[in-house]
Parts: structure tokens; sequence; C-alpha cells
């Protein structure tokens, strides 16, 4: 796994004790295994939606300095 991510064994590590990690990580994660990443939203009385593009809304998304909260000012409109 260490090679597929082109990381340490103790990156892997410690991306596996992780218990909150980014999207983009876990789609590296799962795609080095030969997967692919779908994520699927569940509401009451609906059906459910998958949400599409990820990599368009990660690559429009700031990266937020720690202890700040993040604005809606990339959030469709």
């Amino acid at each position: 796994m260490a090679e597929a991510l082109h990381i340490s064994q103790d990156g892997v590590s410690r991306i596996e004790k992780r218990s909150d990690f980014l999207l983009s990580t876990l789609r590296s994660y799962i795609e080095a295994m030969g997967g692919k990443l779908r994520l699927v939203v569940e509401f009451p009385d609906r059906k459910p939606v998958t949400l599409a593009d990820l990599d368009s809304l990660t690559a429009r998304a700031k990266p937020t300095p720690r202890g700040r909260k993040p604005t809606n000012e990339h959030a469709p409109v």
C-alpha cells in the first residue's frame, strides 16, 4: 500500500489509525487498492443521492487556516 500511495509504511499506518480525514485522502487510498470512491447521501423519505464530480469540488475548495471557520464562498448558489 505504501508503494502504491508513494508514502512510507509509517504514513500508511497513520492513515489507517485516523478516524477523521479528507475525502481526497480516502479516495487516494481506495484508488491505490484498485477501487473507486462513491459518496451517497441518504435522506428520510427520499431516494439516495450520489454526489458526482467530487474532483471539481476539491479543486475549488480553499485550504482553511487552523482555528478559522470555513466560509461558504465556494458553495453553489
